[in-house]
This record gives C-alpha cells, structure tokens and sequence, in this order.
C-alpha cells in the first residue's frame, strides 16, 4: 500500500501538520480512488503506526521533522520526502520512477538532491534518518533550514513571489497583521509585478490549525516569503518546514504597497522565529 498526504489536490507541503491522507495499492488504483483518512486529531507518530498497521509500505511526502522520518523508517516504512506537486501526476510520476524530475521537487530543495537516487529517497544514515549529499545521520530540521537559508542569503537569493497578510485585494488595503487568522494574502511577483489574491475566509473560522492551513495555502501558491505582523510558533515551522522565510512585525496601519516596498528596499529582516506565543 502506498500512502500520500493531502492538500487540496496536492502533496502538503509538511507531513507534521497535515489534515487528511490517502491510502491506495502501489499500482493500478488512481487517486480518485483511493481511501481517505482525517488525521487532524491524530499526532503524526500515531499517524504513523496507523500506516503500519493497515499495511503501508511506501509513504510519499513533503517536508517532514527529522523525527517523524527516523520513527517512521524504524517501523519499516519507506519514505520519499521532499516531494510535491499535483497528486495524480506525482502519482504517475511515481510509478513510472521518475520522481527524480526537478518538477516534483518541494520549492527550496534543489539544492539537495542526490546524484542517484530513487525519487526523494535518499537512503538511510546509521540510525535511520535519511542523508542527503554530505548531511547525514542526526542533523536537525531546523539547523538544516537555517543553514539553508543562510547559504541563500550569502549567494545572494532573490526572492520572486512574496505574500502579505491583508485585509483586502488590493495593493492600497491595509496590511492584517495576523497571519492564520488574516482575511486574505496578497500575492506579488515581483519580476512580473502581477498580483493576485488568497481569499482566507475558510482558515479564519477554524477552531485550531488556523495557521498550519494558511501556511499550506502559502507552500501551494508557490510563495517564497511572507510578511505579516505577528506569526505563531506551529504556522512558523510550517512556513519553514516549507522553505517560506517569514517577515514579520508589520506594525497595525500601514498599507500592502507599503510592505512590498520595504520588502524591495531592503528594509526589512527575517525572521528566526516566531513572535507569538500562542498560534496564529
């Protein structure tokens, strides 16, 4: 049995967080047909274990902690991570072994494949955590971002789509300075200059998760950079776990035009962590 996690249509972006997955036979069943299991109130090791015990083999997904990915090796399943895309094409892509195609690769991950392998699986170091290139063994998720993310900003990265918590569509509405709870994003490429807008209604009404969900709304719309007032602890490892760099303390009044401008000048910073305690 083959096991993928869901968003929308596609792969979520971070297994940790994910709300739904799909179970189905490695071969000859399509997505469509697959079974379907909520696993909002399911922690990710038990998540696991369920996996197992219905008789998983081969679980594809996003980014995922380097303890979910020791765990879950340990218990006998194979994991190709660091995958995305839509889900019957990386089905197909799957099964006919070439998830190896840059296409199918997590935004911000490039820089990590290996020279041969099968997909995103990148073999096991001593005690199973999966290597990748010269990193091995029990390096961290989050020193592996934050080296990341340093490398980027010495080569001097640029950025090309940023998203800005809003209160509105437009360019002139003010900036939400809640993140999971914002009434929407405004998205900006900054090469082409066109904007387009996330509506974030659905995420606002949630009880929990709220910004796990807008974290997954950012990895799906292919964003590179978020900047918002304030970020919680779990929206800012779903953000990172993604490859999303986070601006945040955008103070209350100011309007999309104006945080997109800064973000252009320079004049802002990137967060290492996030600055609420309590989730958003």
């Amino acid at each position: 049995m083959l096991a993928i996690p869901v968003f929308r249509s596609r792969v979520a972006p971070v297994l940790d967080w994910c709300s739904k997955i799909i179970i189905m036979p490695e071969v000859g069943v399509a997505a469509a047909a697959a079974r379907e299991i909520d696993v909002m109130q399911v922690n990710t090791f038990g998540l696991m274990r369920t996996l197992r015990e219905q008789g998983t083999k081969t679980l594809i997904c996003g980014a995922l902690s380097p303890e979910m990915l020791n765990y879950g090796e340990s218990i006998g399943l194979k994991i190709i991570h660091g995958i995305a895309g839509e889900i019957e094409e990386v089905l197909q892509a799957y099964r006919q072994g070439r998830l190896d195609q840059p296409r199918y690769w997590l935004p911000g991950c490039s820089g990590q494949r290996p020279h041969k392998g099968r997909g995103r699986y990148l073999g096991k170091g001593r005690h199973g955590i999966a290597s990748t290139g010269e990193r091995t063994g029990t390096e961290s998720l989050s020193r592996h971002l934050a080296s990341y993310q340093i490398n980027q900003a010495d080569k001097g990265y640029s950025m090309r789509k940023i998203a800005v918590t809003s209160e509105g569509p437009g360019m002139d509405d003010l900036v939400d300075t809640r993140f999971g709870r914002a009434a929407g994003f405004v998205v900006v490429d900054l090469e082409t200059q066109e904007t387009s807008y996330i509506d974030n209604g659905q995420t606002q009404v949630m009880a929990q998760g709220a910004g796990i969900r807008a974290a997954e709304l950012m990895a799906g719309a292919g964003v590179n950079c978020v900047l918002s007032g304030f970020v919680g602890p779990k929206a800012f490892q779903a953000l990172s776990a993604a490859k999303i760099r986070v601006v945040q303390d955008l103070e209350d009044g100011i309007t999309v035009r104006q945080a997109v401008e800064r973000f252009k000048k320079g004049s802002v910073r990137f967060a290492d962590g996030p600055n609420r305690g309590a989730g958003r």
